[in-house]
């Protein structure tokens, strides 16, 4: 038997934060026998396997597959998807080297397998790879190891990280006040116009009356109807 590859690899990778990149590879085969004469609707074995380097490099991964060929002799199947004979194939590194597919064949469905032939796969296990890699920010790194993402940052001034929490961790100062996600100032101002008449406007100062332009500190005694000061000084230095 030989095969005829219509179409020998078909493969479609999106990654996002809602999908994630397939773990497999489309096969599509016509099956044929040595007289280049399909074989429809017929049980077969087939068996694939990822070489490290060159077409008769180590195999890095294993898998079999039993299917069967339409009326046409065509099959389709995911390497990937099938019976795991050596290796796993989320944990190939594609980034090392050339990588390339061998096929084998049984007729008969069995183990029996012939060699059909092998060759390199180009541009589609970049978009395994891509998987695969490590992001680096500074210091920090992300891991992609399948579909799990874990981080090694290191918390700095004013931020702490707990579990999957990134959080701030300012430290409120003098005059101001921190609650929650609001910073805002407590300190008291220095002049507040309010009902005791307190002012301040170009230096000069008003107690109980607006400040006057030509007075420095002016202070304004309400009628009290008795006697009491408007201003005293007083000191306990002796």
């Amino acid at each position: 038997m030989k095969l005829i590859y219509s179409l020998l690899l078909i493969f479609a990778a999106t990654t996002s934060a809602m999908a994630q990149t397939p773990q497999s590879l489309n096969y599509q085969a016509i099956a044929r026998n040595a007289s280049g004469q399909i074989i429809p609707s017929q049980s077969v074995g087939i068996r694939f396997s990822i070489l490290n380097g060159s077409a008769t490099g180590s195999a890095l991964y294993t898998e079999t597959h039993t299917t069967t060929t339409n009326k046409f002799g065509l099959f389709t199947l995911g390497i990937g998807n099938g019976t795991p004979v050596t290796g796993t194939f989320p944990l190939i590194d594609w980034s090392t080297g050339d990588k390339f597919l061998r096929v084998e064949v049984s007729p008969a469905g069995g183990s029996n397998y012939t060699i059909q032939g092998s060759t390199q796969l180009l541009s589609v296990p970049y978009a395994l790879y891509a998987e695969r890699t490590r992001l680096f920010a500074g210091n920090n790194t992300i891991n992609v190891n399948g579909n799990t993402i874990t981080a090694n940052y290191q918390a700095g001034t004013a931020i702490s990280i707990n579990g999957n929490t990134i959080s701030g961790n300012y430290q409120a100062g003098p005059g101001i006040s921190i609650a929650g996600n609001t910073i805002s100032a407590t300190a008291s101002s220095l002049w507040v116009t309010d009902n005791t008449g307190i002012h301040s406007v170009s230096n000069n100062v008003g107690v109980g009356g607006n400040s006057q332009s030509a007075v420095a500190l002016q202070v304004v005694q309400a009628a009290t109807g008795g006697s009491s000061a408007a201003i005293q000084l007083q000191s306990a230095d002796v």
